[in-house]
């Protein structure tokens, strides 16, 4: 069991990597990876990043689809944690979805494995990170109360697809050499991805939740709705 002593310990261990409040700035860049996607109507994403304080808390996700070559953003809908007891050191991303009836979540764990030197305008400094971590994305969407019927006949969505998070330290040095904040180094790569061709999602605002999965903005059926409109 891993014990609110144990919660103490690790932030005692931060503060003491963080020597100032300055690095509480500092970011972790991952890049996404989908694979063995399984379900019946539906369709993940391919690539993304998530952006996380580099000593855990709340994150954002830009993630993109090769199906339209689009992306969507969710600000401040993952969370990075620390988890684990006297024999092993974890970190863990989670994140859901939740819109109307669509519902996803996802979870990736990894070991921490790598010592991160990082520097930024006002702090350098060397902190244990997780190089990888995998898991899964989960969706469901039953439809009900739908207003509108997709031209194909189909109905309800389900779905899972195996994720692994990479530790993309080139975009981590950039993001903390330039001081640069989670938003504004989601705004940062969500320039690369239109660099690479991609284009942002226009059938709604942000993705909100929807980094856990599918999300309800990046199922087939709905955004096939949207282009109704």
């Amino acid at each position: 069991m891993f014990s609110a002593r144990c919660h103490c310990i690790f932030l005692a261990i931060a503060i003491i990597l963080m020597g100032n409040a300055s690095a509480w700035s500092q970011v972790l860049v991952y890049e996404f990876h989908f694979s063995e996607e399984k379900g019946v109507n539906y369709h993940t994403f391919e690539t993304g990043y998530f952006v996380a304080p580099i000593l855990g808390g709340t994150g954002s996700f830009v993630l993109a689809t090769n199906e339209d070559r689009t992306y969507v953003t969710a600000s401040e809908s993952g969370q990075m944690f620390p988890a684990g007891d006297r024999d092993e050191r974890k970190v863990v991303v989670s994140a859901t979805a939740t819109k109307g009836s669509a519902k996803g979540q996802l979870v990736v764990i990894g070991d921490v494995d790598h010592l991160l030197k990082v520097s930024s305008p006002t702090v350098s400094l060397s902190v244990s990170v997780a190089k990888v971590l995998n898991g899964t994305s989960v969706f469901a969407d039953s439809e009900a109360g739908a207003d509108k019927q997709v031209t194909d006949s189909s109905y309800g969505s389900a779905g899972s697809s195996k994720v692994r998070l990479t530790l993309d330290e080139s975009e981590t040095e950039r993001a903390n050499d330039d001081g640069l904040s989670i938003a504004a180094t989601i705004e940062k790569l969500a320039k690369l991805l239109e660099r690479q061709g991609y284009a942002p999602y226009e059938g709604g605002s942000e993705a909100g939740g929807a980094a856990s999965s599918a999300a309800a903005d990046d199922d087939g059926q709905t955004k096939q709705a949207d282009d109704e409109n």
